[in-house]
């Protein structure tokens, strides 16, 4: 379809929509060429030419019958690309031309003036070159060609061609050619699959696992070590933590020092590559005990020609009942011959529910059912029945300027900002069985292995438990690095890198708790479709039935900062046993500082929800569980006033200091809540 298309596509959650524009114009490199690694062994002469195109980025087109039986000696050393494929095609009776779309077409009847020949062997060229074209991309590259009227100028017909197996063998040959364990996927293999970000995608390697939230991959592990152990970096640069401790992502909560990275906040789109390392090197940043992953967004120069791309897409999420747009542009041009420019963005809303129904933990209990003993079993402490809101904002801003002011020195500044904002709603209906187990009216059970299990329980009275929490979340992150790469000699490189990365996260949690204690309450473990059931006789929808537990608030601050400066040198000794020798220094700083306040407040413990607002409708609606899961099990009656109850924690002080509570007092009153103390700077 030209330069541009549209495509609708659907993803097992929903649909997507997407616009695509490209504008792509041909840059000349003038004259002089840069020098190219290569490291050709001698082989078939077909092998030989794909190997060239590999390590010289070059595309390149051949007729196979024209190739067979030919091979090469082998090429070793620095050398501009043209100059190696001389050599490649030295004593045999095979020529080459470079196109207008920068192409190499080699073959027996190539004219290498870009003449053309007669009608008939034009046609034959052209036939010919056809099908070494569709075994080229099907072989190691995606080209791109033009195909013009023989006996004009007009093209009359433009062909985009797209090959996923260039870019296996592109992560392939970084595996190959590394002298450690590591694993690479490249930007092909990335926009091949639908994956929501980049933990998607990097699960896809063997060794790496992801843990999920809402759904949604987000955090990594490489060989069995947890997200806190897999080092994150940008280029080779350490990332900060963007993880913020406490949230209910679950990883911080455990480790408020986390270095663990959230790859949800990346989105692909961003990304030319990413290698997993799941063993050290010495030039490797430290701290990644599982191992560690490396982030390389994308570079002017990758592409090596102008390119725009607008996408817009739409996600529908049947559950929630919402449609999530998002769009994604990037634009990149090659000023000059040696200055190259990118920047590209990536924007979503995404709207999540989930709704869960589990048993909190087993007690081993003696039980007595109106006074008769049924012996000491296992069964559930409590039933909880969750729902949980999820509605995010995610932002991925990244650019980049490249600059090769000569054929031996390459500068590069790259930008990365990510910026995530989430405002969540936890709603927990909690039946807390074990608190009537001296009132059990019924109970059957079974032997299981010689343990007895409860498979029914009846109790008079126990405990109802509801729980409003909210929390908002909003992670800011700016990763900068400044890069040199000087060709010293033909055997000796010399990088030099600075970076710096930021990250600010502020989280408020706020909760409201209301509860019954003599609920009376019915479980049977192999209810409704065989799941666990609950059933009560209490009018939980009244709001006469509950009073005041708690109301709380929590905020936390993280502020992490890293910088760093690293000096390598390479030196190609290309030796029979002794192929490279590396040498560096690195110096590296972070500053990290945590901040929390927190009042949880039983100030009103055991008052009339009466007294403080009353009840409110449930947001899921009457019976929400039983509509979205089928489970029987008594939900969405009412709400304690979670606006009235927080209002009152900020309003009536004195009320709240002679209250009881979990952590108020020394240190955590609320005078010291409120104190300015906590918003000062790093």
């Amino acid at each position: 379809m030209g330069n541009g298309g549209i495509w609708i596509d659907r993803p097992s959650l929903g649909f997507s929509l997407a616009l695509v524009l490209c504008l792509c114009t041909k840059t000349y490199a003038g004259d002089t060429e840069e020098l190219v690694r290569f490291q050709i062994h001698a082989q078939d002469l077909g092998s030989a030419l794909n190997q060239f195109a590999l390590q010289s980025g070059k595309e390149i087109l051949f007729i196979e019958e024209e190739i067979s039986g030919k091979v090469t000696s082998e090429i070793s050393g620095n050398y501009q690309p043209t100059v190696a494929l001389e050599q490649l095609l030295a004593n045999t009776d095979l020529r080459y031309r470079i196109n207008d779309l920068d192409t190499i077409l080699v073959g027996t009847e190539i004219d290498i003036n870009g003449e053309r020949t007669d009608m008939s062997q034009s046609k034959n060229i052209l036939q010919r070159l056809a099908s070494g074209f569709a075994a080229a991309v099907l072989g190691t590259v995606a080209s791109t060609g033009t195909v013009y009227a023989a006996d004009d100028e007009e093209v009359i017909e433009e062909i985009v061609v797209t090959g996923i197996r260039g870019s296996l063998q592109q992560s392939l040959e970084r595996k190959r050619n590394a002298d450690h364990f590591v694993d690479a996927i490249t930007a092909e293999d990335i926009g091949a699959f639908p994956d929501q970000n980049l933990a998607e995608s990097l699960q896809r390697i063997s060794g790496v696992a992801i843990d999920r939230k809402s759904g949604e991959g987000a955090f990594v592990s490489v060989r069995g070590l947890g997200p806190q152990f897999v080092q994150g970096t940008i280029h080779g640069r350490v990332a900060a933590s963007n993880v913020v401790p406490g949230s209910h992502d679950g990883v911080g909560a455990t480790n408020t020092k986390s270095r663990a990275i959230g790859f949800h906040q990346f989105q692909s789109g961003l990304v030319q590559a990413v290698e997993v390392h799941k063993s050290p090197r010495a030039d490797h940043v430290e701290g990644g005990l599982g191992g560690f992953v490396d982030i390389m967004p994308r570079r002017p120069l990758d592409l090596g020609k102008r390119h725009a791309t607008i996408s817009i897409d739409a996600t529908r999420n049947q559950l929630a009942d919402d449609t999530a747009p998002g769009v994604f542009a990037l634009f990149s041009d090659v000023l000059t011959d040696n200055l190259g420019f990118m920047v590209s963005a990536q924007w979503d809303n995404r709207y999540f529910r989930t709704d869960t129904y589990r048993g909190w933990g087993h007690v081993f209990r003696a039980v007595k059912a109106n006074g008769v003993d049924m012996g000491s079993g296992y069964y559930p402490q409590q039933i909880n029945a969750e729902v949980h809101w999820q509605d995010r904002d995610r932002l991925n801003l990244s650019s980049s300027v490249q600059f090769q002011p000569s054929d031996i020195v390459d500068i590069t500044l790259d930008l990365l900002y990510t910026d995530i904002t989430n405002s969540e709603t936890h709603l927990n209906e909690s039946w807390r069985l074990q608190q009537g187990n001296s009132r059990i009216t019924a109970a059957d059970s079974i032997t299981d292995n010689g343990t007895i299990v409860f498979t029914k329980i009846t109790t008079s009275g126990a405990g109802l438990f509801v729980q409003h929490n909210t929390e908002e979340v909003s992670a800011e992150t700016l990763n900068a690095g400044l890069n040199m790469k000087v060709q010293l000699t033909d055997n000796l490189t010399l990088n030099l890198d600075a970076s710096a990365s930021e990250t600010e996260a502020p989280i408020t949690n706020r909760d409201a708790m209301m509860r019954n204690t003599m609920t009376q309450m019915a479980y049977d473990k192999y209810g409704s479709g065989g799941l666990p059931s609950m059933t009560t006789t209490s009018p939980i929808s009244s709001e006469d039935h509950f009073k005041v537990v708690k109301q709380s608030i929590q905020s936390h601050i993280v502020d992490d900062r890293n910088s760093q400066f690293r000096l390598d040198l390479t030196y190609e000794a290309d030796g029979e046993w002794l192929k490279t020798v590396q040498v560096g220094a690195r110096a590296y700083r972070q500053d990290r500082r945590d901040r929390a306040r927190y009042l949880n407040s039983k100030a009103w413990i055991n008052k009339p929800i009466t007294d403080f607002g009353g009840g409110v409708a449930h947001a899921a609606g009457p019976n929400w569980m039983s509509s979205s899961l089928g489970i029987n099990v008594p939900t969405g009656g009412i709400l304690p006033n979670y606006a009235f109850l927080q209002n009152a924690l900020m309003t009536r002080p004195d009320e709240v200091r002679a209250g009881k509570g979990f952590n108020t007092g020394a240190g955590r009153s609320i005078d010291e809540y409120n104190s300015g103390r906590f918003n000062e700077d790093l």
